[in-house]
């Protein structure tokens, strides 16, 4: 039997507010807007053959995929053996998750478990193993190995950061900038994000300078995760990422750690 999980659709953004983080909180951008347009060359690739979209990089010129990624275990309990997180595609009908995120052990709990599988349907797109720390997590997806570093920081005394090494592609976590007004770090999520969370995280390519207030920032990220509801984060796919690969390093940021916030 399929394995068919429904998965919620996104709220519409909502205006921005003086009282909230503009850096955290602000209006989708016209290239999100647009985005958010399921293109029809990717539309027919979908609906053809799911499981051989879900597992194809994104090509080099094509616009970010726009998805949406609900938590599941919420609902569930974390009971052992459910489903963690579900993704779909925006601009796509229909409440029927692409894939599903889950620890490949029944008798795993969710977000402890060592080892994650990616599903569409009954098929294993993408497996996710780590360390005993969680600092180190590998993907696997057909013959590529993508590798995950998160940096160790038990005392929570700085935001996260990652690296990411899939063949010789080498990408970093961008770095938030400090806010004094604020007293704290924000980043440009480009109206993708609504709520502050450790789980949030763009990458860009690691030989990327950093630049305060970058008007190209969009532009330069490969991939976003960001937190818009309790129960659901939009994650955005670039080249050269598939969207199973993009999912399953969008779990092990989701998943507990022991030796990281």
């Amino acid at each position: 039997q399929q394995n068919t999980v429904t998965a919620e659709p996104s709220s519409p953004p909502s205006p921005p507010s003086s009282t909230t983080c503009p850096l955290c909180r602000a209006p989708l951008s016209e290239a999100s807007v647009l985005g958010l347009l399921l293109p029809v060359r990717a539309r027919t690739a979908l609906e053809t053959d799911p499981a051989l979209f879900c597992a194809t990089p994104l090509a080099e010129d094509a616009p970010p995929l726009r998805c949406v990624v609900s938590v599941l275990d919420r609902k569930s309990g974390r009971a052992r053996g459910a489903p963690l997180l579900a993704l779909r595609v925006q601009g796509h009908g229909g409440r029927d998750a692409l894939l599903v995120a889950r620890a490949s052990s029944r008798a795993s709990s969710g977000r402890m478990a060592s080892k994650y599988e990616v599903l569409q349907g009954d098929t294993v797109l993408a497996t996710l193993t780590r360390n005993v720390l969680g600092t180190r997590w590998t993907v696997k997806s057909g013959d590529i190995r993508t590798h995950v570093d998160y940096a160790v920081n038990r005392l929570a005394n700085r935001p996260r950061a990652m690296r990411v090494r899939r063949n010789s592609i080498n990408l970093r976590s961008r770095a938030p900038e400090y806010n004094p007004r604020l007293q704290g770090f924000c980043l440009d999520f480009f109206g993708r994000a609504r709520l502050a969370s450790v789980r949030n995280f763009q990458l860009v390519d690691a030989d990327e300078p950093t630049v305060p207030n970058d008007p190209h920032a969009e532009q330069k990220c490969k991939l976003l995760f960001g937190r818009w509801s309790a129960d659901s984060f939009h994650l955005d796919v670039k080249h050269p990422f598939s969207p199973a690969e993009a999912f399953a390093v969008a779990v092990s940021s989701f998943a507990t750690k022991l030796a990281t916030i």
